[in-house]
């Protein structure tokens, strides 16, 4: 029996199980991968902040820093945005006249933050900020706090988003075995090249769990997910084309 009828003779609800599998599986490896590497870029750029940024001290809604004002973070993470500091400004004319010639900036003044981008100028208030003392030691202490709290609702939200994820990418990868097997007068039910979608999931998935503890970027991951998942359901499907020809050939 071909792989393609191997696929077809498995039940609905079998299939519906194996896309939960999927689904649990997607969530061990953020569980284990994905986010434990973001908790570490995370711990890292906090720990980075004080080598690119004063302490910031935010108290009554207004802003200060010991250090000498202006002061300029050019090209910050070589991106050519400009950041200004200079909390001794406090009218939104006088911050304007720091970002005029900035192309993409933004500057804290006492009152506020003044961002400069291709859409225009937003300003936001800093009356309503908290009071706190910004440098590496407290962002991490942030960071160590509502860690478990995000990973928590992270987790949960994660769980609604891939089952939900998932059946949309099955029902539409479906598509190609539907639409293949038509094109070569062979019709196949959609209900039968869903499941066929569904197992062919479990490869580009297995692959994903494994790339999630290496070091590849996220958007690369996803597209070695989403080539592999093509090309597995493509395989199987021209598999399924030969196996009916040569069945109504006998």
């Amino acid at each position: 029996m071909s792989v393609a009828r191997s696929v077809l003779a498995i039940s609905f609800p079998k299939a519906l199980a194996i896309l939960a599998v999927c689904v649990g599986v997607e969530l061990l490896a953020c569980a284990y991968g994905l986010i434990p590497r973001l908790e570490r870029d995370l711990i890292w750029m906090a720990d980075k902040y004080d080598a690119y940024f004063p302490e910031i001290t935010i108290q009554d809604g207004r802003a200060s820093i010991k250090e000498k004002q202006p002061y300029y973070i050019e090209n910050f993470g070589d991106s050519g945005v400009v950041l200004i500091i200079d909390t001794t400004v406090s009218s939104y004319d006088d911050a304007l006249k720091y970002l005029k010639n900035v192309g993409y900036g933004a500057m804290l003044t006492r009152s506020a933050i003044v961002n400069k981008d291709g859409s225009g100028i937003k300003v936001v208030s800093l009356k309503d900020a908290p009071d706190m003392v910004i440098n590496s030691e407290n962002i991490r202490k942030a960071i160590d706090r509502l860690s478990p709290i995000v990973k928590t609702w992270g987790l949960a939200f994660l769980a609604v988003f891939f089952l939900l994820t998932k059946l949309l990418q099955a029902l539409s990868m479906a598509l190609i075995p539907f639409l293949g097997a038509r094109l070569f007068h062979n019709p196949l039910p959609f209900e039968y090249a869903f499941k066929l979608a569904v197992v062919c999931m479990v490869v580009p998935v297995g692959i994903n769990f494994f790339l999630s503890f290496s070091e590849m970027s996220i958007a690369s991951i996803l597209m070695v997910y989403y080539t592999a998942f093509a090309a597995t359901v493509i395989l199987v499907t021209r598999d399924y084309i030969e196996e009916t020809r040569r069945l109504a050939s006998q």
